[in-house]
């Protein structure tokens, strides 16, 4: 099989796979949503819980993906095995100190509340479920069909299953929100330790001390720029979580539930970027620097079918932004509405530049990106603390929006420059994506109404294929699944 159809296959398999896991964690977390929102205050605490967790310890992933897919590309397999087990400790050893050190220092000053049992649970659960990046780089290194992966569907039926029965059995929200947690951390440590016993079979970890500097030096870089572009949305929910606490800002209750609850739905399409890039990683690794022309078609080939499928979601999202609301959530949430579609825009401009990612990755320009990046939090701060007195939960929106633009522009020039690419021809290639997407979002706007809300998202998707079509978007190379351009 050339690898042009290998790659098209193994992403559409991954995809799928997460697209149903990603459902029914999605139904889960709805129904969760709307049962805890009797208590709003109590919701509220659930999402800063969630947020917290979610930013300390997607850091104890400490970038060994990217390092092991490195590796893979320039080592022998019994290398590996040292370079494999050695990430698994490094893995360990981080998010045993993350907990320890964070849940410490929170318990003397808050104590022993239920905050802290939230972190204690949640960050369990968060911090497992990072180990599934390092599994997935073993698969994805060695070219391996990944059917494993559909065990994830089991996870998903088994929260959707377990959300149900607390939801209908305990009226006290408080013991709910408990459970809920104990439900997803238990759930999850099942599904990922069975995965992880698979990728045993491709490669035996095998520890080696010699190896925990360089790799934790390499690693460092990847996971600071893992951990910056998670933590966007965040951020926007613990500022408004201080300025309710402080009162220097009028945010009522129910405000970063609301908020939490537009993200979620962009955030549920943020994975599928990651799988396209993460298949096609091993290449560029290959790539570069002996082969930079097969190098560049790589990059242009992501670039322009990651914006068109960014472009696509992110306008559909924005347009049919009520809709989702409405179908998804208590009337109490609806007025989450245009933060969802500011997220919409968000999520486009997204997809348009995640490409760069790779680039800096893979050319050893790391360290540059995630400086640069992290002065994209800092912007994006900023401007959280000058719009949300202003503009509540929408300013916190609208922050991320601006932060994400800036950002995106800056790495879509530079990755082009480092490559030796014109940035013109590359966003030339987009414009047809672009077109058609407006056009789309038009139409769908003056069709909806008429039109089930089920059915909508299908005449939506195929409009936009059509048009694509109609604009030539597509190339020989991609009608012949891109063979020779990845050779």
């Amino acid at each position: 099989m050339s690898q042009g159809r290998y790659v098209l296959r193994i992403i559409t398999q991954l995809i799928t796979s997460r697209l149903i896991y990603r459902v029914l964690v999605g139904i889960a977390v709805l129904i969760g949503t709307n049962y805890l929102f009797n208590d709003r205050a109590l919701a509220d605490t659930f999402e800063v819980a969630v947020s917290a967790t979610s930013i300390i310890f997607i850091a104890s992933e400490v970038g060994m993906s990217m390092v092991l897919m490195r590796a893979a590309a320039q080592v022998t397999k019994d290398k590996l095995e040292r370079y494999y087990g050695t990430a698994l400790f490094i893995e360990t050893m981080a998010w045993l100190g993350f907990m320890l050190v964070t849940t410490s220092i929170y318990a003397s000053i808050n104590g022993f509340n239920t905050m802290f049992w939230l972190l204690i649970i949640l960050g369990t659960g968060q911090a497992i479920i990072q180990y599934r990046v390092i599994f997935r780089s073993i698969y994805r290194s060695l070219h391996r069909g990944e059917l494993i992966t559909f065990i994830e569907v089991l996870d998903g039926l088994s929260k959707v299953a377990g959300m149900w029965l607390i939801t209908h059995y305990i009226a006290d929200r408080t013991i709910g929100v408990y459970w809920i947690s104990i439900m997803f951390t238990l759930t999850t440590i099942l599904f990922i330790g069975i995965y992880g016993l698979n990728t045993f079979k491709l490669v035996r970890p095998r520890f080696a001390s010699s190896l925990i500097s360089d790799m934790t030096q390499e690693g460092f870089w990847f996971s600071a720029q893992t951990l910056i572009m998670t933590i966007y949305f965040e951020i926007d929910k613990l500022i408004m979580r201080f300025y309710q606490l402080t009162g220097w800002a009028e945010l009522p209750a129910g405000d970063i539930t609301r908020y939490g609850a537009a993200s979620r739905i962009i955030v549920f399409f943020l994975v599928f970027h990651r799988i396209g890039l993460q298949v096609i990683t091993p290449y560029l690794y290959a790539a570069f620097p002996k082969n930079m022309p097969g190098y560049r078609r790589i990059v242009q080939w992501s670039t322009r079918y990651m914006s068109a499928c960014g472009i696509g979601l992110g306008i559909g999202i924005t347009i049919m932004a009520d809709d989702i609301m409405h179908l998804l959530y208590r009337e109490e949430l609806w007025n989450a509405t245009p933060a969802l579609q500011i997220f919409g825009v968000f999520l486009a401009v997204r997809f348009i530049g995640i490409t760069s990612s790779q680039v800096f990755a893979t050319t050893g320009q790391q360290p540059l990106r995630t400086k640069q990046e992290f002065m994209g939090v800092i912007l994006n701060i900023i401007l959280d603390l000058i719009l949300i007195p202003f503009f509540g939960f929408l300013g916190g929106a609208i922050a991320t929006l601006i932060t994400e633009l800036v950002i995106q522009t800056i790495f879509f020039v530079m990755a082009r420059r480092i490559i030796q690419d014109s940035v013109w021809l590359t966003f030339k290639q987009i414009i047809p994506a672009l077109l058609a997407g407006i056009i789309m979002g038009i139409l769908v706007y003056i069709i909806k109404p008429y039109l089930p809300i089920y059915v909508t998202p299908f005449i939506g998707a195929g409009l936009f294929a059509l048009l694509l079509f109609t604009f030539k978007f597509f190339n020989k190379a991609d009608l012949k699944l891109c063979t020779p351009s990845l050779h």
